[in-house]
């Protein structure tokens, strides 16, 4: 379980990876060849009945990860 922040009213979710390869998240694109493989990507929606908004969490492999190994 991972604590993400809503980006529109500060919301804390709980949202699960998408497998055990996919630990790091953004809500943006990362920056080209900072990630291994593909991008993952999951919706959720805020919370927060003032908000409830859509967010799109982008789940990737960390290339410095696999630079370690």
């Amino acid at each position: 379980m991972v604590l993400i922040e809503c980006p529109f009213c500060n919301e804390i979710l709980e949202v699960e990876p998408p497998d055990k390869l996919h630990t790091a998240f953004s809500f943006v694109n990362p920056i080209p060849h900072s990630y291994h493989g593909n991008i993952v990507k999951t919706k959720h929606l805020c919370q927060n009945q003032n908000c409830e908004k859509p967010i799109i969490v982008k789940w990737y492999s960390p290339q410095e990860y696999f630079e370690r190994m």
